[in-house]
């Protein structure tokens, strides 16, 4: 078995191994064989993989899935994974006891008998490091005949005399896992978390060095929305030096009871499930839910506030006819007025829903006249933020022809007296309405609010 180049060893050695090595090739004899993929578009063979992620989102069950996938020759079309026979996994764990991580690998359905960990104990514990101990990590691989080699995680598998923030130190500690996946055909996915940063871009949230994703053939970003934290996982390429880079997917995280629960011990597992095309590159979604967190961080200004009014009034006191909503102009500035809002922007916001202010008829009084569709939609504004938000619908009232935003807390009694009761039927649903409507708004709308 021939030895693995030590690339930390003194700088004179190094050089004359290169030097001994070091001709000139015609172009004719070098190998031009094209890229191989372990997964197609996401994991390289025999190259160096990183997953990145924040901690505690649950990224070590994507490779948990993907390990259940290789060691039963189960496909895993969501990340180019055909299917074939069981291949073996090489494990080097440093975050999780093995019995936690071995209960992960049966939930996904892993065939433990092609499992391998490389470890001193026989809890899992005790790894090698890297450099210094990788001759026995590519002979593990060798002798195994390891498909993938999963190192969770890479940080701590380092050297601590290695300053993996010095950049050219960073690369001589990620040298023998090229070398090992190189020698051996076997990928090797190092995973690492994010750092702190507040920022959108995966690039620079990259943990531990930039070096690593420099010197990676391929970075995947594991994140999930803030909102969705221990219910969802999005996994995607953030860098590929051979291919286009390909949406991220989406996974549910699944809870399931994998031993009797004690008083010190829940009992459960979470795997990944139903995987889907997130419609978007990890990338796009990251800055995408930086955008929306801003949004709703931001204080509703006041046309946010006079438009989530209009929205309400509109809902509880325009009459529908052809399509639109209609209300008195000098009532709703009226109520607009009591409950704290400036009546002269209605005008504007009625436009910008694509509406208009006009009079009923020659000689009329002015009415506001908004299409019911635009009124259905942006009834889910928050009264408080002044943005969509997808629970809204969920907390409206049964019994209101639409979702209705919470009330301001401002609102006066002068306001609250201009509210005309419910005192009709709608005929083609049966729902409650007020006398002043023919019908329900969903059933304006061609029945599509009514679940």
């Amino acid at each position: 078995m021939s030895e693995l180049v030590d690339p930390f060893e003194g700088d004179e050695t190094i050089n004359e191994e290169i030097r001994e090595r070091l001709r000139v090739w015609d172009a004719h004899e070098l190998d031009d064989r094209p890229m191989e993929w372990l997964a197609v578009g996401t994991l390289p063979r025999a190259a160096t993989a990183v997953l990145v992620g924040e901690e505690g989102i649950g990224k070590s069950l994507w490779w948990v899935a993907v390990a259940a996938h290789l060691t039963t020759g189960r496909a895993m079309p969501a990340i180019g994974l055909p299917p074939g026979e069981s291949r073996n996994v090489l494990l080097i764990l440093t975050e999780d006891l093995w019995g936690e991580v071995r209960a992960g690998l049966e939930a996904a359905g892993a065939d433990l008998r092609h499992v391998k960990v490389l470890c001193t104990a026989a809890d899992g514990s005790g790894v090698p490091t890297v450099p210094g101990d990788h001759q026995l990590v590519y002979e593990a691989a060798l002798e195994h005949e390891a498909a993938l080699i999963v190192v969770d995680a890479w940080l701590d598998v380092v050297p601590s005399g290695i300053r993996v923030a010095d950049t050219q130190q960073a690369r001589q500690a990620l040298a023998p896992w090229s070398e090992i996946c190189k020698r051996t055909g076997a990928t090797a996915l190092l995973l690492t978390h994010t750092n702190r940063l507040q920022t959108t871009s995966t690039r620079d949230r990259m943990g531990g060095t930039v070096a690593l994703r420099q010197k990676a053939r391929l970075t995947l970003v594991a994140a999930t929305k803030d909102d969705e934290r221990g219910q969802t996982l999005y996994v995607g390429p953030d860098k590929a030096n051979t291919t286009a880079l390909v949406n991220a997917i989406r996974y549910d995280l699944e809870v399931s009871q994998a031993r009797e629960a004690t008083a010190t011990d829940p009992g459960t597992v979470a795997r990944l499930a139903r995987p889907v095309d997130a419609a978007s590159t990890i990338q796009q979604l990251v800055k995408m839910w930086a955008a929306q967190a801003t949004e709703e961080a931001r204080p509703p200004s006041a046309a946010d506030r006079v438009k989530s009014f209009l929205v309400e009034y509109l809902s509880e006191h325009g009459t529908v006819n052809e399509g639109f909503i209609e209300t008195a102009a000098s009532a709703a500035k009226s109520a607009a007025r009591a409950a704290g809002h400036n009546p002269e922007r209605i005008a504007g916001v009625v436009t910008d829903l694509g509406g208009v202010a006009r009079p009923a008829g020659p000689g009329a009084p002015w009415v506001y006249r908004v299409p019911v569709s635009a009124v259905s939609a942006d009834s889910a504004v928050s009264v408080n933020k002044g943005i969509p938000t997808e629970t809204a619908t969920d907390t409206a009232p049964a019994q209101s022809p639409l979702p209705v935003s919470a009330p301001d807390p401002v609102i006066t009694e002068t306001a609250k007296t201009a509210k005309t009761a419910e005192t009709g039927q709608c005929p083609g649903c049966g729902n409650p309405i007020k006398a002043t409507l023919s019908k329900c708004v969903d059933c304006a709308l061609g029945g599509g609010g009514h679940q």
